[in-house]
């Protein structure tokens, strides 16, 4: 047995790698600790002695550190999962996920595993080198396993360590977390899938600059650039702190749709009502939640994070609005053509 442990940034990104391997089993180990601000605290190894699944900080039916529980995030990942194999032609013959029991069942020869990654970075698997058959033996779905956790390393995801020996094992809470990353990743790629970000750039920036720059720039950029137009001219420059009491939330939704978000609720004396009355008009703009307003109350970065991506792909309320641009004449000009040529239909 070698581990090699490594120290996390403020993100959870590592400055060096966390990498277990296990001769005895056989099994490729999945490094996950590169994944940054849209997943939950990497999972704490033990400092001796077996590793235990209770030794990874695995979080209990009380909300984990991301603000949301096992039940809330299973919940998504059976949409998730659900989603994906609606839309593939090639998994009809996959019943739908109902429950956990039927999730795990459903994830263990790693076919669905590869479509869920593949979706959410589209060529990650080369489906080809699966195997494809039914049943399949457990040194097939083995193989087919060792392949979807090193496309799951390659696209940076972070949750501990997982072989395939613990998902065939059924090791729910490892698989749960994975599959929840994957969907948070899906959700910063839509983000950056849109032209009219360029209405987020700065002076010198181009619509390349502004691709590259880190997701949460971006949100905040998109939060003052709506901000700049609403009632009250608030500036946000933390994802925890400056939306914990849901009035940035309240002026940002009234933004994206006037029509289905009132602006009554900054009223509200009391904070609870008040973000209540928030994630009321994000869900009338068609965000799908499952947060848990207590964690949002106690400002989670992280959670707010997903949180606000989650809107940007609902409603960003950039579109038609080429005339906000922040920049010289010539440079505007420039940048509408270019936001043209990428989306037609912008105005």
């Amino acid at each position: 047995m070698k581990k090699e442990v490594g120290t996390h940034s403020k993100f959870g990104a590592p400055e060096a790698p966390a990498i277990v391997t296990s001769e005895e089993e056989g099994a490729m180990p999945l490094d996950m600790s590169k994944l940054t601000s849209h997943v939950d605290e990497p999972l704490a190894l033990p400092k001796k002695g077996p590793l235990k699944v209770e030794d990874m900080g695995l979080p209990d039916p009380r909300p984990s550190p991301s603000g949301r529980t096992e039940a809330q995030k299973l919940a998504d990942d059976i949409e998730f999962t659900n989603h994906v194999l609606m839309g593939d032609p090639e998994m009809k013959e996959y019943p739908p996920v109902k429950d956990e029991a039927t999730l795990m069942e459903a994830v263990k020869d790693g076919t669905i595993f590869a479509k869920l990654i593949n979706y959410t970075i589209p060529n990650t698997i080369s489906e080809k080198s699966l195997i494809r058959k039914h049943p399949m033996s457990t040194y097939e779905k083995t193989e087919n396993l060792k392949i979807v956790l090193h496309g799951a390393t390659k696209i940076g995801c972070s949750s501990g360590i997982v072989t395939p020996h613990m998902i065939l094992q059924g090791k729910s809470t490892l698989v749960i977390a994975l599959i929840d990353q994957l969907r948070k990743v899906k959700i910063a790629q839509e983000l950056k899938k849109t032209p009219e970000l360029i209405l987020l750039a700065k002076k010198g920036e181009v619509l390349e600059d502004v691709y590259k720059l880190p997701t949460e720039v971006l949100i905040v950029r998109w939060i003052n650039f709506h901000l700049g137009n609403s009632k009250m001219k608030m500036v946000v420059s933390d994802l925890g702190k400056d939306l914990q009491d849901g009035t940035v939330y309240i002026l940002l939704l009234n933004q994206l749709d006037p029509h289905k978000c009132a602006l009554t609720g900054l009223e509200e004396t009391d904070v609870l009502n008040k973000m209540k009355f928030a994630i009321n008009n994000a869900v009338n703009i068609g965000v799908r939640t499952t947060f848990n307003l207590e964690a949002l109350l106690e400002g989670s970065n992280k959670l707010h994070f997903v949180l606000c991506c989650t809107m940007f792909n609902a409603n960003n309320g950039l579109k038609g609005k080429s005339h906000e641009l922040p920049l010289a004449p010539e440079a505007k000009k420039q940048a509408i053509a270019q936001l043209k040529l990428i989306n037609p239909l912008h105005k």
